[in-house]
């Protein structure tokens, strides 16, 4: 099998949920989870002219948008757990 097309085990990848903010491995907009259905999420996002759209994205495809955090009350390096 070409390395290019090996898929990650789906427990090393991360577990997404309603709410979540993510963007494509690729790039692109903000995007937000707003239905999860077993290894895809669906996202909603807004383009420059503020029309809203919706698409399927596996979660191999989704990187998850961790904000920042000046708290201090925190571990904000890794707040939803996936180091470990």
């Amino acid at each position: 099998m070409n390395p290019m097309h090996e898929l990650a085990p789906m427990s090393d990848m991360p577990k997404f949920e309603v709410g979540d903010v993510c963007e494509l491995t690729s790039g692109g907009p903000p995007m937000t989870v707003t239905f999860v259905n077993c290894d895809e999420a669906v996202c909603a996002w807004f383009d420059n002219d503020d029309q809203e759209h919706r698409s399927n994205f596996p979660f191999a495809c989704l990187d998850l948008l961790i904000p920042d955090c000046d708290c201090g009350e925190c571990d904000c390096t890794d707040p939803l757990g996936f180091a470990g």
